[in-house]
């Protein structure tokens, strides 16, 4: 009697495509993970960090000037990362390869650590706001969404949390 032949490659892989109901995909040599329809995660991270900058500035008692500067930030922050995201590459490109153009960034970069040392509360959430958008960002790109998808998406969660953190405020602290 021959010994049997190891299963080869193929087989095993597509053996392992799914396991207990779930489905895996390759996403390098030997790493497969486990694929995903939505990140759920992020969305509630960027829900839940709108909120707490909507929270924030309801309490702090601010105008609606700044409520629309707030909506402003997350429209803009959602454009630059989906829609606009080639082109604010180069321009940024092309802005740094003049000495202008270092010049001011070392201008501005020395107003944010102003800014931030000035604004601390405030500058993390705006923070936290950016790094939710930008993971959220990522992982809807991960999962297949397009780029007009991914804005409508980011856009929705972003003005939801910030309508949420608001709605919330109100009627806990009244």
């Amino acid at each position: 009697m021959a010994p049997r032949s190891p299963a080869s490659p193929i087989a095993l892989a597509q053996r392992l495509r799914q396991v207990d109901g779930i489905q895996f995909e390759r996403v390098h040599r030997g790493v497969w993970m486990p694929k995903i329809a939505f990140p759920l995660l992020s969305a509630l991270l960027l829900l839940l960090s709108y909120g707490s900058f909507a929270w924030f500035l309801s309490h702090q008692g601010v105008g609606a000037i700044m409520w629309a500067v707030a909506i402003a930030f997350a429209l803009a922050q959602v454009l630059l990362l989906t829609v606009l995201a080639d082109s604010s590459k180069l321009a940024v490109d092309a802005w740094l390869r003049s000495d202008l153009g270092y010049f001011s960034c070392v201008i501005l970069g020395a107003l944010l650590v102003a800014f931030a040392f000035i604004w601390v509360r405030v500058f993390g959430y705006i923070l936290v706001a950016i790094a939710t958008t930008m993971l959220m960002r990522l992982d809807l790109q991960l999962v297949g969404f397009t780029r007009l998808q991914a804005w409508l998406l980011l856009t929705l969660l972003s003005l939801s949390g910030l309508a949420m953190g608001r709605v919330v405020s109100y009627y806990i602290v009244t």
